[in-house]
């Protein structure tokens, strides 16, 4: 996860946290759950929490997500993580904050 992680942080103009933070400026939260396990490979979904002023700034981090870890058709992402999609997410607002919220499911393989 470490790889993936650090693909995202590469990415993007804010801060990447785990799990959960002080800072109430723009940033990137992340956490991610084991969904299956077979020894040989595993299914990982990873959540993200976009922290914004505008949805038009959410949608930008979001892009720059996806472009890093979201590989193009059947290229795999790396040779430890060779399926990444998005798959669902959400919208919140407080009124002076939009975030997004953004799952991937990972099949990592295992060593």
């Amino acid at each position: 996860m470490k790889e993936i992680l650090d693909k995202i942080a590469a990415a993007i103009p804010v801060p990447l946290h785990a799990n959960r933070t002080d800072d109430l400026g723009e940033g990137v939260l992340y956490e991610w759950h084991t969904l299956a396990l077979d020894g040989v490979k595993e299914t990982v979904r990873l959540k993200l929490n976009i922290v914004a002023a505008t949805m038009e700034r959410t949608l930008e981090i979001l892009d720059r997500v996806n472009s890093a870890i979201v590989p193009m058709g059947d290229a795999p992402l790396t040779g430890s993580a060779p399926v990444c999609r998005l798959n669902g997410g959400g919208w919140l607002s407080d009124g002076e904050r939009h975030v997004r919220i953004a799952y991937y499911e990972l099949i990592l393989k295992r060593r």
